[in-house]
């Protein structure tokens, strides 16, 4: 049967697909923000944004990526009531993340220019835009622990405090980016150094939510430091082999994607400010997509878990 008749069964994807789509529309938004105000500074600037965040864009896929493996167990084990096992996956995935984003932090601190060279060879927008991820890699560490463990609560149906962060994140982000970019309130105007001091404050906001509503307000997964320093070997065969396959899949993805934009790149600085542009677009459109397939993962996952 493809369509179901039971009300309580659409009230429950709702529930879910709505707090995401909202969440993911508010981080879109954000991002609407940077090029809007970049944007007016001109295509420089705008363009250095643009291409220093591949590298955030490939990382966050790998995020959503590791994330999505993991969920792939924890809502099978939330379903059997097994929250032990969950701490462990948790331990592994908490890992992976730090050691993952570890290495585009190196990138963006180390080598941006040689990352940043594949997208254009415009010497300006080179040095604007290594100058741009050394700062914006600060907030790397901040988001990924953030962005995983939003999606780790999604696996046990807790989904509005998503709105809660990045709700925050967008009102902390517009603001110090007019403060920065445009030099507002006495501070100097930065230009794209200004754009990433703000997304820095942003993850950092997003990041001391997070904490404080698992340390204080969370009470399905009860999540405490000493879960977090044991490996489970049985745990970590099952965890590498759900996992592997979907990192690999985002990993293949986002390069791809990537590809795209090396191409653009390569056709000028004015076609890098349009495309940056229209993706934007493109995300407002794919928002309610990506609530609803989030929102259907976690209910197979969960009613597998239960044996149904």
């Amino acid at each position: 049967m493809l369509i179901s008749k039971e009300k309580d069964f659409y009230k429950l994807i709702l529930s879910i697909a709505l707090p995401i789509a909202v969440q993911n529309l508010i981080n879109f938004a954000v991002g609407m923000i940077d090029t809007m105000m970049l944007g007016s500074l001109g295509e420089i600037q705008l363009s250095a944004a643009a291409i220093g965040n591949n590298l955030f864009f490939i990382l966050m896929v790998l995020m959503f990526g590791l994330a999505g493996g993991s969920n792939i167990l924890i809502s099978q084990y939330w379903g059997k009531g097994d929250v032990k096992s969950i701490h462990k996956i948790l331990a592994l995935m908490y890992r992976a993340c730090i050691i993952i984003t570890s290495i585009f932090i190196g990138i963006a601190m180390f080598i941006p220019s040689v990352f940043i060279k594949f997208y254009t060879s415009d010497i300006n927008v080179i040095e604007a835009g290594s100058s741009y991820l050394r700062i914006v890699a600060i907030g790397y560490i901040f988001y990924a622990i953030t962005n995983c463990t939003i999606m780790i609560l999604r696996s046990v149906k807790t989904v509005k405090i998503s709105l809660v962060v990045y709700t925050t994140s967008l009102i902390v982000n517009a603001f110090f980016n007019w403060v920065f970019i445009f030099g507002k309130l006495g501070a100097p105007a930065l230009g794209v150094k200004g754009a990433a001091i703000a997304t820095v404050m942003a993850r950092i906001a997003e990041f001391i939510i997070v904490m404080c509503f698992m340390i204080f307000f969370e009470d399905k997964i009860n999540l405490k430091v000493k879960h977090l320093l044991k490996v489970d070997k049985v745990i970590l065969k099952d965890y590498v082999a759900n996992c592997t396959p979907v990192l690999f899949n985002e990993l293949l993805w986002s390069s791809g994607s990537t590809m795209i934009s090396i191409i653009i790149g390569r056709l000028g600085t004015e076609t890098v400010a349009a495309n940056s542009i229209s993706n934007v677009v493109f995300n407002f459109v794919t928002v309610f997509i990506f609530g609803l397939s989030n929102a259907t993962a976690v209910i197979i996952g969960n009613t597998i878990g239960e044996g149904r």
